[in-house]
C-alpha cells in the first residue's frame, strides 16, 4: 500500500523536473532564436561580412535532443517523450498568448499540471502500460478550458434542474 502512495510521490517530482526543464530550455531556444536572427539582421543591415553567432543556438538544440533522451529513457518511448516536450511546448505559448484575464491567468496553469501529473502518475504506477491512451487522453483533458468547464456543469445543472427536478413536483 505505501508503495502506490510513495509512486505518486515520484511521478510528481519527476514530472515538475521534466516540465521546468523543457519549458526553461525551449524558452532559452526562443531566446538564442532571436538573438541570432537579429545578429543576422544587424550584419546584413550594415554591409558586414556574415560570421553565424551559430554555437549558442546549437548548444541549445543540443540541450534539447539530450533532454528528449533523457525522456525517452524513462519512458521506454522516444514518441512519448516527443509528445510531452510538444504538450509542454503548446501549454507555454497558450499560457504566453491566450492567457489574459486574471480567471486564467489563477485556474489554466493549475488545470494544466493536474492533468499532466495524471499522465505521470498514471505512467509510473502501472509502468507506461497504455501509456499513449493516457497521453492522447491528458492532451484532450487539457484543452478543455476551465471556461468550457464552467458551461458544461452550468449546462448539465441547468438540465437536471429542468427535468429532473420540476418533474417529479
Amino acid at each position: 500500500m505505501w508503495m502506490a502512495r510513495t509512486s505518486y510521490l515520484a511521478a510528481f517530482v519527476i514530472m515538475v523536473i521534466f516540465t521546468l526543464s523543457v519549458s526553461m530550455l525551449l524558452r532559452y531556444s526562443h531566446h538564442q532564436i532571436f538573438v541570432f536572427i537579429v545578429d543576422l539582421l544587424q550584419m546584413l543591415e550594415m554591409n558586414m561580412t556574415i560570421a553565424f553567432p551559430a554555437a549558442p543556438l546549437l548548444t541549445v538544440i543540443l540541450a534539447l535532443v539530450g533532454m528528449e533522451a533523457i525522456m525517452s529513457e524513462f519512458f521506454n518511448d522516444t514518441t512519448t517523450a516527443f509528445y510531452i516536450i510538444l504538450i509542454v511546448w503548446l501549454a507555454d505559448q497558450y499560457d504566453a498568448i491566450c492567457c489574459h484575464t486574471n480567471t486564467s491567468k489563477r485556474h489554466w496553469l493549475r488545470f494544466f499540471y493536474l492533468y499532466h501529473f495524471a499522465f505521470y502518475a498514471y505512467h509510473y504506477r502501472f509502468n507506461g502500460q497504455y501509456s499513449s491512451l493516457a497521453l492522447v487522453t491528458s492532451w484532450l483533458f487539457i484543452q478543455v478550458r476551465p471556461s468550457d468547464r464552467q458551461l458544461i456543469n452550468t449546462s448539465s445543472s441547468s438540465i437536471h434542474h429542468q427535468y429532473l427536478i420540476i418533474n417529479t413536483s
